[in-house]
């Protein structure tokens, strides 16, 4: 498979992004990118540095990290959307869990925050998952519960999270978790 092909299939797979859209969108980004080669192209694309965004490929900014929020109350993901609405970040909202496990692969996102108890698939499955997916592995997780206790943090640790946030949380413990991981 040549570099082309390769990078055809990434469009294709990660990005769902139709053949008849694919060459318009690469002689588009090319066009816009003089000096950059196929191989700088697929390289952006591995680095998860390139998003495709109202039908065209765009370079993420190191400062745009990708948060991806699952929790089955939407009450909770509009409120993370709220906190999240002022600083520099693209917000990924998914209430079912088990669509939010193909979505992952399609965002690679930066930061995973999840809830831990959630119809078809909990958050400590969820996460296991997340650990033993070759491109979200060493991404940071961080479990959303009201669940106070240290079992649950246990457990939690032992399925891979990376760290653990209790509800109702604050505007600021929120931010402060986020910047941690995210710098």
């Amino acid at each position: 498979m040549n570099l082309k092909e390769e990078i055809l299939a990434i469009l294709f797979m990660r990005f769902k992004v139709q053949p008849s859209q694919a060459l318009p969108m690469l002689e588009n980004w090319f066009a816009e990118h003089p000096q950059a080669t196929w191989g700088t192209l697929k390289n952006l694309l591995k680095e998860n540095k390139i998003t495709v965004s109202q039908g065209s490929l765009q370079e993420l900014t190191q400062q745009s990290y990708k948060i991806l929020c699952i929790d089955d109350s939407s009450i909770i993901l509009q409120e993370i959307n709220r906190f999240l609405e002022d600083a520099n970040y693209s917000v990924f909202l998914i209430k079912n869990p088990l669509q939010a496990s193909r979505e992952m692969i399609r965002i690679v996102p930066d930061l995973i925050l999840m809830d831990v108890n959630m119809p078809g698939i909990d958050g400590y499955k969820l996460c296991r998952l997340i650990r033993n997916h070759s491109v979200l592995k060493a991404k940071p997780v961080i479990m959303m519960t009201g669940n106070t206790g240290l079992l649950d943090r246990a457990k939690a640790r032992m399925v891979g999270a990376t760290d653990y946030l209790t509800k109702p949380f604050s505007r600021a413990e929120f931010l402060e978790i986020v910047q941690k991981y995210l710098g």
